[in-house]
């Protein structure tokens, strides 16, 4: 007996509207992927505080970006239209 995709993974919630990805979230989010991986990459060749100071900086800055850009997708989303 086979699991189907709504056992494996869970049926969404019907009270919640329906939300689609825009390519923009994921274009961001490979730029975050691609971003950290070059960082980590980087940072394991010359491992110096400078760079791991700077890391973190840029870090907290795309962290506090997306968090931006998430709220103002969110709010566009809710509003009508």
């Amino acid at each position: 007996m086979s699991a189907t995709h709504g056992e494996i993974l869970g049926d969404p919630d019907p009270h919640l509207p329906h939300q689609r990805v825009s390519w923009f979230e994921l274009f961001y989010d490979l730029v975050i992927v691609a971003a950290v991986g070059y960082a980590a990459h980087t940072f394991a060749h010359d491992p110096t505080w400078a760079l791991g100071v700077w890391i973190a900086a840029w870090t907290l800055i795309m962290f506090a970006l997306l968090m931006g850009v998430g709220r103002l997708l969110a709010r566009r989303r809710t509003s009508p239209r």
